[in-house]
């Protein structure tokens, strides 16, 4: 997220965000935050900005890459469906035969060349969604592999949870402004502020030193299996 190239007149579209930012504005603990961080050179109108993003985490979170396992089962589930809808219209008395071509839909009857039945329709789009040795993509490096293989490949095993991903990403977002710095000192990370913010997002209380362990520890346990 680039903080500075947000603008203040800009009403987000998700209700979810906007109830967010007002809940962040009137909140007693992210005002004690700001006025903290505007001490150590947070302007007036950054901290706005800080805020509206702030309030756009948790879609972040929502709209993630979706991992390479649920893509699995979910293309399992609705490829299934498919072909028995497509085996049950097969032999439905009314949609057998309907069958369709850019310009002409045929309800009944043999149909023309070049046009597909429902069935065939929805048979053709189960086997996009099932693994297949075919077609071969070509990696950087040279190989072929096939799209089943190089997609797994290119999706992430795991989704990060959402406690640690909002803890993580309200840290980088401060960390991102550059003026939040004591001057004269060395700037400290902004640990406990994201540790607060974080928890006015996620609607709990986080515990001082959570950020911390999250960050030297193995992170692995912050994942959830999909």
């Amino acid at each position: 997220m680039d903080a500075e190239s947000d603008e203040i007149g800009f009403e987000d579209s998700a209700p979810a965000a906007a109830d967010l930012r007002r809940r962040l504005r009137n909140d007693n603990n992210v005002a004690a935050v700001l006025t903290q961080l505007k001490r150590r050179g947070l302007a007036e109108r950054t901290a706005e900005i800080l805020l509206r993003n702030l309030a756009r985490i948790p879609d972040d979170w929502e709209n993630d890459k979706e991992p390479w396992p649920q893509t699995v089962k979910r293309r399992e589930r609705l490829s299934k469906k498919l072909r028995n809808l497509a085996d049950e219209i097969a032999n439905d008395p009314d949609l057998g035969q309907l069958s369709f071509e850019i310009r002409k839909t045929y309800l009944n009857g043999e149909p023309d060349p070049g046009m597909v039945t429902l069935a065939q329709m929805l048979r053709s789009e189960a086997k996009h969604l099932e693994p297949s040795d075919r077609p071969y993509v070509r990696k950087p490096d040279g190989t072929l592999v096939t799209a089943h293989e190089f997609e797994r490949s290119i999706r992430p095993q795991r989704q990060v949870a959402k406690r640690a991903y909002i803890l993580l990403a309200v840290f980088d977002l401060l960390q991102s402004y550059s003026g939040i710095s004591n001057a004269g000192r060395h700037s400290r990370a902004p640990n406990r502020e994201a540790e607060i913010l974080a928890g006015v997002v996620l609607g709990e209380t986080i515990p001082p030193g959570t950020l911390t362990q999250l960050r030297k520890g193995d992170r692995r346990r912050y994942y959830r299996d999909q």
